[in-house]
């Protein structure tokens, strides 16, 4: 699915084919590297303390991008947190240090659907097969992932992605070095 154009690769090709009579798939080539890790957000310490905060300035940008989503989104980061930082019991973890179970991870953004999410807010196309919104609205895997270490590959993450990094980017910015 990776085509070779004048020597360069091409990546995010979709390919769309039926499942079944009124199921569709899709596939496509990501490089997951350029995303923000999720799971982060459950780490402890320092580590969880800055994941977090990124996880709140990634919805900021959203949400001044698409203003009427406002909602949506909250409630998105809200399932993310609840998810991986909460326990079941949605006791926080650091009252009950020592005796809580590990969290663990999300193996794939899938698993946000348990949460509540819309399978149209987490992945491209979900909701055209029943008639649902289309056209250039934000959907989660675009910007977020459960795979890799954390780390974030600069020259591919998308504009959201970047102004999460630092108080100091901006929309502007942000705008500014995914345009090059």
């Amino acid at each position: 699915l990776v085509a070779f154009v004048l020597g360069r690769t091409v990546w995010g090709q979709e390919v769309k084919f039926e499942l079944g009579i009124g199921e569709r798939g899709v596939l496509r080539v990501a490089d997951e590297s350029g995303k923000f890790n999720i799971n982060q957000v459950g780490a402890q310490g320092a580590d969880g303390v800055l994941a977090r905060k990124m996880l709140a300035r990634l919805f900021e940008y959203l949400v001044k991008q698409e203003p009427e989503r406002a909602e949506v989104f909250k409630g998105a980061q809200a399932a993310i947190l609840r998810r991986l930082v909460l326990d079941p019991g949605k006791k926080d973890i650091k009252k009950d240090a020592g005796k809580a179970k590990p969290i663990p991870p999300l193996l794939t953004l899938d698993n946000l659907r348990q949460e509540g999410l819309p399978a149209e807010m987490v992945f491209p196309g979900a909701g055209e097969a029943k008639g649902g919104p289309q056209g250039t609205k934000t959907v989660l895997s675009d910007i977020l992932t459960t795979f890799g270490p954390g780390t974030i590959n600069l020259n591919t993450a998308p504009a959201a992605v970047l102004y999460a990094l630092d108080e100091e980017i901006d929309e502007e910015l942000a705008a500014r070095i995914v345009a090059r």
